[in-house]
């Protein structure tokens, strides 16, 4: 996640002091100071003249003039007079008055660890050596929200701060409120991000461990042996779209919109000018980031829950692309696969040794990548589909937003049973690979049969026949003293031993191969006889 924050900087006097509810205007342009980074959070006041009522209130003069919220600029850690030695840990709990999820806590200190904190503080972070986004001191872990944050937005943000840094789904709003203090919607829409280059996507984020905050996955093996040959890479890179509102007071709500790009080219990747005003051309527009620049920030949305729903529209139409993409480029390189692999191929025993591991192996990733996609999207599914509040609209704004998501959860349903489908493809590779298999070792176990039977006929022939004969041969050309004068040296001798040889030779090869048969007779009648003869010698002892 290569990524921007968008802020505004006040004049000094009032910084940290005051927040003006303005409404912008082109004249009225305000000056951003922004650096090129590796962290995008966007983090936008939008300010509303009213609380979730529905009765516009019209924007006088005198509301163009700053305002204090003392409670607004209140941080709820105080780092210089503090004790606490882990403030993230600290900032998770709410100093243990308000536990959480041990895991949560400890999910989030993996990647906002406390020892980056104390580099910031100490004016000498350990950071790349290039051009990094630090607004207002903004580390690329987020821990300066933690420091800034004020103690009615600390709730709120350990959920998003969980969500965000764990690269799991997650969508809450309500439509009624009890309070603005309770109105903090959020969603988070990890997603794969199908990425086919030269170069490996990074993600320079790292968490304690050194592991980096996302995941880059090299899935050059769905091509096969045209992996080889081919100049780029295939990679699925992990992403995710993260948006909170939370309020401040009855009349101002923060938004906090965290944006990963890591694994966008430089050319293309977003940058903070992106959405600003062009000082060269009067019709340039100062959009908004929340909706990835596709609305102009002069004619805000007012209402925080229409606001929210709109966000929600753009970036699942975002969301939406990236799992297009991925889910329709692993189908391609899924079915290429499958419809090149040589299922009965003219060489058996290569069929059986590398053909067939090589096709083993890529099931076996395949497998893995498409459960891991099918999960993760399936969850996000799953999110929307049990929310009980997605039904409910109060405006028309909020109706139009409502039936846009609806249509894209749709739409993203499709996507999934695509996935699936792929993998039911993967499964009947399988069937087809080990029915070719099965064939194949038949035809493997047929030439093997055969060609035992053949060495068994020659060794018999060897055995039964050469053998009897050679030795005949060698018996009657010994010295004629040597043979027995019954082996007379001449032909009928030799025309008779022979047969007698074989014979014999028959009937130890018939006695071996009977052993196992015989031995438990013979051990049987010897000890019948042994029985019978001591049965005989007690008689006798008897009549003695």
């Amino acid at each position: 996640m290569e990524e921007e924050l968008h802020t505004v900087q006040r004049p000094k006097k009032n910084r940290g002091k005051t927040r003006r509810r303005i409404r912008y205007l082109r004249r009225d342009q305000l000056h951003v100071s922004v650096n090129i980074g590796s962290l995008c959070l966007c983090a936008l006041d939008h300010v509303t003249p009213r609380s979730m009522g529905h009765q516009e209130e019209p924007i006088s003069t005198h509301q163009l003039q700053p305002e204090r919220y003392l409670e607004e600029n209140t941080p709820y850690l105080d780092v210089e007079d503090s004790d606490e030695e882990d403030y993230v840990e600290a900032f998770m709990t709410k100093n243990g008055t308000s536990p959480r999820p041990l895991c949560q806590a400890e999910t989030v200190k993996t990647f906002c660890h406390s020892e980056t904190l104390q580099e910031l503080i100490s004016n000498s972070p350990k950071l790349p050596t290039r051009k990094l986004c630090l607004v207002d001191d903004m580390a690329i872990d987020g821990l300066s929200s933690t420091r800034r944050a004020p103690d009615m937005q600390v709730v709120p943000l350990t959920d998003f701060f969980y969500y965000y840094t764990s690269f799991r789904p997650h969508i809450r709003f309500s439509e009624k409120p009890r309070g603005y203090l309770n109105f903090s919607p959020q969603f988070h829409l990890p997603f794969y991000s199908w990425r086919c280059t030269d170069q490996v996507p990074k993600d320079n984020r790292r968490k304690a461990d050194g592991s980096p905050l996302r995941e880059v996955f090299d899935v050059r093996f769905l091509r096969g042996k045209a992996s080889e040959t081919a100049y780029k890479v295939d990679y699925l890179c992990e992403g995710q779209l993260s948006v909170l509102i939370t309020a401040v007071d009855q009349r101002t709500y923060t938004g906090y919109c965290f944006v990963d790009t890591y694994y966008q080219p430089e050319s293309r990747r977003p940058a903070v000018g992106d959405y600003c005003m062009s000082d060269m051309s009067e019709d340039s527009l100062q959009t908004d980031p929340f909706f990835d620049g596709r609305h102009d920030s002069n004619m805000p949305i007012l209402d925080p829950a229409e606001y929210f729903f709109t966000v929600l529209e753009y970036q699942l139409g975002v969301f939406r692309n990236e799992w297009t993409n991925t889910v329709f480029q692993i189908a391609n390189r899924v079915q290429d696969y499958i419809a090149k692999f040589p299922y009965s191929p003219p060489e058996l025993q290569s069929s059986l040794s590398k053909e067939t591991q090589e096709s083993t192996v890529w099931l076996r990733l395949t497998r893995n990548t498409l459960i891991k996609l099918i999960t993760s999207l399936e969850s996000t599914i799953h999110c929307w589909d049990n929310h009980t509040s997605k039904e409910q609209s109060s405006t028309l704004q909020e109706n139009r937003c409502l039936e846009s998501i609806r249509e894209t959860f749709l739409d993203l349903k499709i996507r999934l049973f695509e996935l699936q489908n792929v993998l039911r493809q993967c499964d009947e590779h399988e069937r087809a690979l080990n029915l070719d298999n099965i064939d194949a070792q038949k035809q493997v176990s047929h030439l093997q049969t055969t060609s035992a039977i053949s060495n068994q006929t020659a060794t018999n022939f060897l055995l039964h026949i050469i053998s009897p004969i050679t030795v005949a041969a060698a018996m009657l050309s010994m010295q004629e003293k040597a043979i027995p004068s019954i082996l007379g040296p001449n032909k009928l001798s030799f025309f008779v031993l022979a047969p007698i040889l074989i014979i014999f030779a028959a009937a130890v090869a018939r006695l071996i191969q009977s052993w196992d048969r015989i031995l438990p007779g013979l051990g049987q009648w010897l000890k019948r006889n042994e029985v019978e003869r001591r049965r005989t010698m007690d008689i006798e002892l008897a009549d003695l």
